[in-house]
């Protein structure tokens, strides 16, 4: 039996369209769709959740309606997708030839008795006996009223991870990044070895393809403090993730998620 197999191992099933949606994870934003375009992802989880209660935030809005390309010439705009939404959050077998769905540990659906009409914000509760490894959750320092130092140094971490992939230098923007690829690999059951390979793998792709960072100003980027007071999410006001790789003349990108908390006194990219 691998490693994997010996762990708990969740993963989240997402089908929404129609809404203008959000779903936080013990207070730390995750998915999103805001211009209420349709999401379906699958995504393991194992890395944000905690043995004992965990807490998962649907934060559900009727979507504006979408102009028309042509609305210039009077016609109406265009009526949204009929609203749902089924988000489930599953426990993984391994034990067959293919992973599959195990037990079902949550289940939230729109339209439902429990959400009869999309509301600002609601709220499932589930409670793990076994969780991911992941050293976190506990180590992580609260960070409520220092705001201005955390702001600060995410920009000038973001400034020096982005440059160290801009100038091709991957081991060095991964050595940045070794704290949550190591709280990667402990939570998911992986070889930190294997997942170190995987990665530098990824980042050679910048120059092969030739991506770019879209340095953006100051003024386009937003902070805020999640996880109860422990997690700094950094990311672009245009809803991009904090780093963006681009080619514009393959009209191609990639976005590089932040996460940043302070561990034993150093600041760290932890997700």
């Amino acid at each position: 039996m691998s490693e994997k197999q010996k762990r708990p191992y969740y993963a989240l099933d997402i089908r929404v369209k129609g809404i203008e949606f959000e779903l936080k994870i013990n207070d730390v934003s995750l998915f999103s769709d805001p211009e209420a375009e349709g999401l379906k992802v699958q995504s393991p989880v194992n890395d944000w959740l905690f043995e004992g209660l965990n807490i998962f935030d649907f934060i559900l809005y009727e979507p504006k309606p979408l102009p028309k390309a042509n609305a210039q010439q009077g016609e109406e705009s265009q009526e949204p997708a009929k609203p749902e939404m089924l988000v489930k959050l599953s426990s993984i077998d391994f034990s067959g030839e293919y992973p599959q769905p195990d037990e079902v540990l949550m289940e939230c659906r729109f339209p439902s008795e429990e959400i009869p009409k999309l509301s600002a914000m609601h709220t499932k509760e589930v409670k793990l006996e076994e969780a991911p490894e992941s050293t976190l959750w506990s180590q992580a320092e609260d960070i409520t009223g220092r705001e201005l130092e955390a702001e600060q140094t995410a920009r000038k971490m973001i400034k020096e991870f982005a440059g160290s992939l801009e100038s091709r230098n991957f081991e060095a923007a991964f050595e940045m990044m070794r704290y949550k690829f190591k709280e990667y690999a402990s939570a998911n059951g992986f070889e930190f070895e294997r997942i170190r390979e995987v990665v530098l793998e990824q980042y050679a792709m910048i120059e092969e393809f030739d991506f770019h960072y879209e340095d953006v100003p100051d003024s386009a980027t937003a902070h805020v403090i999640e996880g109860d007071g422990r997690i700094l999410r950094v990311f672009r006001k245009d809803d991009k993730p904090a780093v963006v790789f681009s080619n514009p003349e393959e009209d191609s990108c990639f976005g590089i998620p932040i996460y940043i908390a302070r561990i034993g006194g150093e600041w760290k990219f932890v997700r």
